[in-house]
């Protein structure tokens, strides 16, 4: 299967969404870049290849993240998971967009408990690490920025 951008990052709205959230996704890059040097080059080489290849090189222009993976996760409960689709010492971010300031992030390895209020950054290895996040304060709305790479992505772009 050839790869493809998403259909939605296409959108006008969603367009202006991406640019509003540049200066964050900076933030967010330059941490990464600080905690794991090897992943932030890995991401700038993968975004790199893709601004090279004519059928995905039209989204890559106007991405603002690091990672070229962006979900949006919105007042949804999280089931114990785990993410099968990337590197082991990969991390993934997490950027706590919503109001809630009773969500708890529970990681199943290391029997903890973190708490997850808004502006709540979180940076894990999903790969290995089984989390979940349950059920919240009614009245509080939660939305997540979930950002990660996918290795199959990188293999068939030729990164290492």
């Amino acid at each position: 299967d050839p790869l493809v951008t998403s259909a939605t990052s296409k959108v006008p709205e969603v367009q202006a969404w991406l640019l509003e959230i540049t200066s964050v996704q900076q933030l967010l890059a330059d941490v990464l870049q600080v905690m794991h040097p090897c992943l932030h080059e890995a991401c700038s080489q993968t975004l790199s290849a893709m601004r090279s290849n004519p059928q995905l090189q039209g989204a890559v222009t106007s991405w603002p993240a690091i990672f070229e993976v962006m979900q949006l996760i919105v007042n949804c409960i999280t089931p114990w998971n785990r993410d099968p689709g990337g590197y082991p010492e990969a991390y993934d971010c997490l950027l706590n967009q919503g109001n809630c300031q009773d969500a708890r992030l529970d990681i199943a390895n290391c029997l903890a408990s973190l708490s997850y209020p808004l502006g709540s950054v979180i940076y894990l290895t999903w790969k290995v690490l089984i989390h979940s996040v349950k059920e919240w304060g009614a009245g509080w709305e939660r939305a997540v920025i979930a950002h990660f790479t996918k290795d199959m992505v990188q293999d068939r772009l030729g990164v290492a």
